[in-house]
């Protein structure tokens, strides 16, 4: 697998930055650690999924226009 979307890398990064475990997160968020895994890998590409990890650690996503659109 190649490199991870900065985005999911971002997460990662954050959790660890938080000292957490994708056990802690997944308690924060209602998820199972298998789908915080999942996201944590690009295997889950469920929105819903994504927006509760993101939640969980106290962020939120936005979506901004690209420069050139």
């Amino acid at each position: 697998m190649g490199q991870p979307h900065p985005l999911i890398a971002e997460l990662v990064d954050e959790r660890r930055r938080q000292e957490l475990t994708q056990e802690a997160v997944a308690a924060l968020a209602g998820l199972t650690q298998g789908c915080v895994s999942g996201v944590e890998t690009g295997r889950d590409a469920r929105l819903s999924t994504l927006l509760s990890h993101v939640d969980a650690l106290g962020f939120e996503l936005t979506l901004v226009r690209k420069k050139d659109a």
